[in-house]
């Protein structure tokens, strides 16, 4: 069974536009039990980045159990998965200094929740970022994975925003997937 990984945007573009509490509380109640009962985690990286915002979406993470936000630092296969991947960012010629430089900056998570997903064949990478063709001077999370070789859904891949029209029943799996995509998976509606 697969483990989702939930990149902050998840959490903060959920907090701030589609699931607000005020109209949503249902998302937030079923998200937290999928965090207790179900395979879903995150990331120190992401939990200390939202703790920063010490707002109601900091306090609702605050009780999600402690097991289901995994330690970098403390996970062998992720340091390692790490490594490569650092490697790669710094001889890629695609990309300038600065976009390196910005990605693999410690404080933020984007190349720590890469390394999770190279470092397990399980974890599957949740987010709200945008594939795109076209170069970028940003490191974007579904175009780094593309390249590395991790698959990225249709959804993410095609650009759907909010896929009203996209067939959810016969979603294959892919690395990284939208938190659409993620809920159809474990059944989660609203």
């Amino acid at each position: 069974m697969p483990r989702y990984l939930l990149d902050a945007n998840v959490f903060i573009k959920a907090y701030r536009s589609f699931y607000t509490p005020k109209i949503a509380p249902t998302f937030w109640e079923k998200l937290g039990n999928v965090f207790i009962n179900g395979s879903v985690c995150t990331m120190n990286k992401v939990y200390d980045e939202i703790l920063e915002g010490k707002d109601w979406l900091a306090s609702w993470l605050k009780e999600i159990p402690s097991n289901k936000i995994l330690t970098f630092e403390d996970d062998k296969k992720a340091v390692d998965s790490y490594a490569n991947l650092v490697s790669w960012v710094q001889t890629n010629n695609k990309y300038r200094q600065v976009a390196k430089d910005e990605f693999l900056n410690k404080q933020k998570a984007d190349s720590f929740l890469i390394s999770f997903t190279l470092g397990y064949e399980d974890i599957v990478l949740v987010t709200f970022e945008s594939y795109h063709r076209e170069k970028r001077k940003k490191m974007l999370l579904p175009n780094i994975c593309e390249e590395i070789g991790l698959s990225i859904s249709p959804v993410i891949k095609k650009g759907y925003y909010f896929p009203m029209s996209f067939n959810f029943k016969n979603i294959t799996l892919h690395k990284c997937i939208s938190l659409f995509e993620m809920m159809a998976l474990l059944d989660i509606k609203l």
